[in-house]
């Protein structure tokens, strides 16, 4: 952990990310609280230049840093943006993806260009919503945003890269919060309707919040969060999906001391 102006950050994702004025270079939770607390998602790297974008758990509020690697995080935000408006208050959630190739807000093409577009996932409080903004302008541009999960769901998503086959842009999965029957979603380009879905829990299981880390679309990882089973009941543990529509499943669960017991989080580290 690393702590910028007073604020607790944790890395949950890394990816590539290259500015628009070089684009000739090759391209990639939450934590204890301080003033607020954060979920961080690495956003870009270029040439020697890499990025962060920092979420808010409280205050809507989503910030962009410098790194130089070996100092540090630089303390100053060089870009910032409310992507759920003034008045929110409530959690951002944070995830990059390379969802295509855009121009200022516009779509211009839906190959990816090695430029990671910014995901942002609402927390409690507000129709679950997803907003995606292109990162490389002074003032980051929306260029999509969707209602997720179900109509008049409000109790928050966190999303994550669902990484795209050889040549492919990335999706994203959107996966749901309490009582949102786990379900994951995904969505490409710049839709609005989720290609796919599934729940990953039946049942009592179903409703925790799902925190979701994907290799491909043959290998979907799923935990619970904060209102998942007790040490009482059967852990859930790292449950694996097939397919984006949920295809074969299988559970790591541990035991003993190593049991897999909720809240979890997951995150990819190698390919």
């Amino acid at each position: 952990m690393s702590r910028i102006s007073g604020e607790a950050f944790t890395s949950t994702a890394l990816t590539s990310l290259a500015t628009a004025s070089r684009r000739s270079s090759p391209r990639p939770g939450r934590a204890g609280r301080a003033k607020s607390a954060c979920s961080l998602a690495m956003a870009r790297r270029c040439r020697s230049t890499t990025e962060i974008v920092a979420g808010q758990d409280r205050g809507g509020l989503a910030r962009v840093f410098t790194v130089n690697p070996g100092v540090g995080v630089n303390s100053s935000a060089i870009r910032q943006v409310q992507p759920f408006g003034a008045a929110y208050r409530s959690g951002v959630m944070v995830a990059t993806a390379d969802i295509g190739t855009f121009s200022g807000k516009t779509l211009t093409s839906a190959s990816p260009d090695g430029i990671s577009e910014m995901v942002f996932g609402s927390g409690p409080g507000i129709q679950a919503t997803v907003r995606e903004y292109n990162g490389v302008p002074a003032k980051p541009a929306l260029v999509n945003a969707f209602n997720a999960i179900s109509k008049g769901y409000s109790r928050g998503v966190s999303v994550a890269r669902l990484p795209g086959a050889s040549g492919a842009a990335d999706g994203v999965l959107v996966s749901a919060g309490p009582q949102g029957g786990s379900k994951v979603q995904t969505f490409r380009g710049i839709s609005k309707i989720p290609a796919a879905s599934f729940a990953v829990y039946s049942g009592a299981a179903a409703r925790a919040d799902v925190f979701t880390a994907a290799i491909s679309e043959t290998e979907i990882f799923s935990v619970q969060g904060q209102f998942g089973a007790t040490p009482s009941m059967t852990s859930p543990g790292v449950k694996k999906n097939t397919a984006i529509t949920g295809g074969t499943s299988s559970t790591l669960r541990g035991s003993g001391p190593t049991a897999l017991i909720p809240p979890l989080r997951v995150g990819i580290l190698r390919k």
